[in-house]
C-alpha cells in the first residue's frame, strides 16, 4: 500500500524516535529478523513523531535547538533521563487479517508505567515544538514494533513466542517474570535516502541525567526564591 500523500514540509523518510542500547537490543532483533517485515528499513525504535520533517539532515543544527527547547521548556523545567522496564507484549490489530505485536511496559498503576508515562510526556512536549508535524492525528500510544501477523490465530503465538525470547535473555532470579530495562537518555533524528532504503542516524539530542535534572530545577527554585526576596 503506498504511503499517504503528505503536505511538502514533511516526509515519511524521516523521524523523530527512541532507539533501545545494545544490550537490550539482541532479544528484541532476534524476533524482529523473524516477524518484522521493516527489520531492514527501520532500528528497533519508539516513535516520537512520525512523518517528521522533510530531509532533516540539512537543518539538523536548528531541528536539535528546537528539540532542546522543548525538553527545557517542558512542564518538570528539564526532561531528564529515565528507565522503562519492556515487560508487556500487546498487539495493534489493523483489520481481520493484519495485526502488529510490540513490546511495552505495564499498565499505568505500576511504576513502569509511570515512566511510560514519561515516554508520553516527553512525546507530547516535542508534539507542541513541532506542531507543523501533524499528519498522524491518532491518538499516542509507545511501542516498540517485534512484527507482524495475518491470522487472530498467530497473534497469541507470537506472544508467547515473545515471552520466551526474553525470559531465556532476562538474568537467572527471574523465574516467571521479563523484562528489558531501558534506560532512555536521549532523542534521535533518523533519515533515509529512499522509502526503501534504511535509516541512519543524523541527529541527538541527549536527556539531562537525573542528578543534573534535579542541580537545575534547585537552581531555578533557589532563582525564584531571590527574586521574591527582592524588595
Amino acid at each position: 500500500m503506498p504511503a499517504p500523500l503528505l503536505p511538502a514540509h514533511l516526509a515519511h523518510k524521516s523521524a523523530l524516535v527512541l532507539i533501545p542500547p545494545s544490550p537490550i537490543s539482541t532479544p528484541i532483533q532476534s524476533l524482529r529478523r523473524v516477524h518484522d517485515r521493516n527489520f531492514n528499513r527501520w532500528p528497533p525504535h519508539v516513535n516520537l513523531i512520525y512523518p517528521f520533517l522533510c530531509a532533516p539532515s540539512s537543518n539538523i543544527d536548528a531541528i536539535l535547538a528546537r528539540i532542546r527547547s522543548a525538553l527545557s521548556q517542558s512542564s518538570s523545567h528539564a526532561v531528564s533521563s529515565f528507565t522503562v522496564r519492556l515487560d508487556r507484549s500487546a498487539h495493534f490489530q489493523h483489520s481481520r487479517d493484519s495485526s502488529t505485536i510490540y513490546l511495552t511496559a505495564s499498565g499505568h498503576e505500576s511504576e513502569e508505567g509511570m515512566r511510560l508515562t514519561r515516554v508520553e510526556n516527553l512525546q507530547k512536549a516535542l508534539q507542541l515544538e513541532f506542531s507543523e508535524c501533524d499528519a498522524d492525528t491518532r491518538p499516542y500510544v509507545p511501542h516498540l514494533s517485534i512484527g507482524q501477523v495475518k491470522r487472530p490465530k498467530h497473534v497469541e503465538a507470537l506472544k508467547v513466542e515473545v515471552e520466551a525470547t526474553m525470559k531465556a535473555f532476562c538474568p537467572a532470579g527471574m523465574e516467571g517474570f521479563w523484562g528489558l530495562d531501558w534506560l532512555v537518555d536521549r532523542v534521535v533524528v533518523i533519515e533515509r535516502e529512499g522509502q526503501h532504503d534504511p535509516f541512519r542516524v543524523v541527529g541527538e539530542v541527549l536527556l539531562y541525567p537525573e542528578r543534573e535534572r534535579a542541580t537545575i530545577d534547585d537552581k531555578l527554585t533557589e532563582f525564584v526564591e531571590e527574586d521574591l526576596r527582592k524588595p
